[in-house]
């Protein structure tokens, strides 16, 4: 376009600089200039003088994405496995959760130096006597609020480490009963491989359980259960005493107190959840949003 600038100067000075570098090249050149004014034009030049773009910015770019992936995953990988040790022990035939984790961290390519490094922390954490589950409280942007489960051997460096990432976000601690008061912890029971809807309420039927709900995915063949949270392994075996296929089993924590964020505070939650989850100390994080 005419009047544009290149480098601070107008198109006739970059055209002066052209013809200044073609008269001082050994080879005959292959751009005609078109009169004052008329724009550079190529008449058969088998290179270009300039290249608009680097091959190996682009190979660089690309690896330093792939890199970034790969440490992500990783990163997740090396939590749920430690989130497995702490809350079922390092013994996968007897922690589920383990297993389950170990082999995701066997097809994500794992490396077998990062595996044994947290089985080391968690067992030298364990041996010491110091490894204790604190659940700090959490106020986020808005009217968001957290239950964030902890697993430390040190107070004092896990605590002032959650309230800077807190502060970050538009966010504080709290103190004990702050905002557990808006979550209620329920059973949890998975289920796959039903045959139909009448075939998994006889089997709930069949363990006599009061205040028991379910939700039933025809297309997959899935159920979850809801339970009270002291009959969960209760109602586990007699799922599976009726011949049910119990995938898991557990308690989680639900609330009925659901935060209403804008549209900037929710991006904020979601970067403070998700720093938070990376957190090497972090178990679990609660919160009363919908995301």
């Amino acid at each position: 376009k005419k009047g544009t600038v290149v480098h601070g100067r107008m198109r006739s000075s970059f055209r002066s600089c052209i013809s200044a570098y073609l008269r001082s090249a050994s080879s005959p050149s292959t751009l005609s200039l078109l009169g004052r004014g008329a724009p550079l034009r190529c008449l058969g030049s088998t290179s270009p003088l300039f290249a608009g773009h680097s091959k190996w910015k682009n190979i660089r770019h690309k690896k330093e994405a792939q890199d970034a992936k790969r440490s992500k995953t990783f990163s997740r990988i090396s939590q749920d496995i430690r989130c497995a040790l702490n809350e079922g022990g390092d013994d996968p035939v007897k922690n589920n959760r383990l297993a389950v984790a170990l082999e995701k961290a066997k097809q994500g390519n794992f490396p077998k130096a990062n595996l044994d490094r947290v089985f080391d922390k968690y067992r030298n954490a364990k041996n010491s006597g110091a490894l204790e589950r604190i659940i700090y409280e959490a106020k986020g942007p808005g009217s968001s609020a957290l239950l964030i489960d902890v697993f430390t051997d040190s107070r004092n460096r896990t605590a002032p480490l959650l309230r800077h990432i807190l502060s970050k976000h538009e966010g504080s601690l709290q103190a004990s009963g702050a905002v557990s008061w808006m979550f209620t912890d329920r059973g949890v029971v998975e289920v796959d491989e039903v045959k139909d809807e009448l075939s998994l309420m006889d089997a709930l039927i069949a363990c006599s359980f009061e205040d028991m709900e379910y939700e039933y995915d025809e297309e997959e063949k899935m159920a979850t259960v809801h339970c009270d949270p002291s009959n969960v392994d209760d109602v586990r075996k007699g799922l599976e005493g009726e011949g049910l296929n119990v995938v898991s089993s557990g308690v989680e924590t639900v609330t009925e107190q659901p935060a209403d964020l804008t549209e900037e505070q929710e991006e904020v939650f979601q970067s403070l959840v998700s720093t938070l989850e990376d957190h090497e100390d972090v178990n679990s994080v609660t919160h009363n949003v919908d995301m």
